[in-house]
């Protein structure tokens, strides 16, 4: 079936262990995606076995505890059979180590004023997550049980996105509002601040390549690279034909160097997805020829190979949007 009837897809994740695409065609991988509540029915959790096909969706499971108002899901991130989704509102978890058969929520009574918003892990033995107000979070147990990493030390910022480097998981980055960026060297035990590429505003979109070299996209529409570890930024080629008031709302690396992005627009029309196929080197990205202009909101981009990208979002009004790029 195809999804048509959340409001928005908030997030997509693929279930691979080393979420790290190959060149090679993944027809069988699993994509999972989370929406945010429609009405009173609560969030959505759905599962592709078919790499994203369009009408392979299986039907949405509803997040029975996150019904209302403002209680929607902010994330989901999945491990092999392990998926976890956040919600910054209902301050609480849901994770599944069956694909969603059995389903527990996890409240943590710090997460009612500093709600979670994302997750990150290479695999289920640690899984790192930041929350409002500078708070981050880890799990060593598959989220039966959570430990407060950082409390507001590195920043007192809201946190919205956090990824480990896939060659060093000691190294994570988390990022979010104007004058949140943070980073571990630890695995998460001692947190700093590192310079901001792009000061005056919020970082929306996080990539970590590998332990050093990272991209990040903000609420002005911009990219911004290191190679250094946040040490020193340079500000990417301007993304094309952008439209005004734009926000990078995701990025996603496919494999072999290539690269997706989307923006939306903060005025629901003129939204964008890009390519890369560099890895960023070059700093250019182009709108590919066979991608029309989404007429919905682009919120969130992953692959399963470097010409198998899944974007999801919606109009925010009546119902969720997923677009295969294949």
């Amino acid at each position: 079936m195809a999804i048509d009837e959340a409001i928005s897809l908030v997030d997509v994740d693929v279930c691979r262990p080393d979420k790290c695409p190959g060149c090679d065609p993944q027809e069988d991988c699993v994509v999972v995606a989370v929406s945010n509540r429609l009405t009173a029915v609560g969030s959505f959790l759905y599962f592709n076995y078919a790499a994203g096909d369009l009408d392979q969706w299986e039907d949405g499971i509803t997040l029975a505890n996150w019904t209302n108002s403002g209680e929607d899901a902010t994330g989901v991130l999945c491990l092999g059979d392990f998926v976890l989704t956040t919600s910054n509102g209902a301050g609480a978890v849901y994770y599944t180590d069956d694909l969603g058969t059995t389903l527990v929520e996890h409240t943590e009574t710090d997460w009612a004023t500093n709600g979670p918003n994302a997750a990150d892990g290479v695999d289920q033995s640690f899984i790192v997550m930041v929350n409002d107000s500078g708070h981050i979070w880890g799990t060593y147990d598959a989220a039966r049980t959570w430990e407060l990493l950082d409390d507001a030390l590195a920043t007192v910022q809201n946190l919205t996105e956090v990824m480990m480097a896939r060659d060093n998981p000691q190294v994570i980055y988390a990022a979010g509002a104007i004058g949140a960026f943070v980073k571990t060297e630890n695995g998460g035990k001692n947190w700093y601040a590192i310079t901001e590429p792009c000061a005056g505003d919020a970082i929306t979109a996080l990539l970590v390549r590998d332990q050093y070299h990272v991209l990040v996209g903000n609420d002005d529409g911009e990219v911004w690279e290191t190679s250094d570890g946040g040490e020193t930024w340079v500000q990417q080629d301007a993304l094309p034909n952008l439209p005004a008031a734009p926000i990078v709302t995701g990025f996603a690396e496919c494999g072999c160097d290539g690269l997706f992005a989307t923006v939306m627009h903060t005025g629901n029309s003129g939204h964008r997805i890009y390519r890369n196929v560099d890895g960023g080197a070059s700093g250019r990205w182009y709108i590919p020829e066979n991608v029309a202009t989404p007429t919905y909101e682009p919120r969130a981009v992953t692959c399963c190979d470097i010409n198998r990208a899944i974007v999801v979002g919606g109009d925010g009004v009546t119902n969720g949007n997923v677009v295969l790029l294949a």
